[in-house]
């Protein structure tokens, strides 16, 4: 639940494997809510983590090149 908080690491100690300053994924998050989309994480210790970004179809809204031409 904490994932998309800023500064957010899961591992805090000094020691830790992996670097990073814990903002990646509040900035993601924080730009899908802004295009109205949809962020998902799945995670399970030691198999991995998958992240998916659902955006709403802002191509259908566009007119067609012809139109605009007009």
């Amino acid at each position: 639940p904490h994932l998309t908080e800023l500064f957010f690491q899961s591992d805090r100690s000094l020691t830790r494997k992996h670097e990073g300053m814990g903002v990646g994924l509040y900035l993601v998050k924080r730009y899908v809510d802004l295009m109205k989309g949809r962020l998902e994480v799945e995670s399970e210790r030691g198999q991995g983590t998958t992240v998916r970004v659902t955006l709403p179809d802002a191509v259908s809204h566009l007119r067609p090149a012809s139109d605009a031409a007009a």
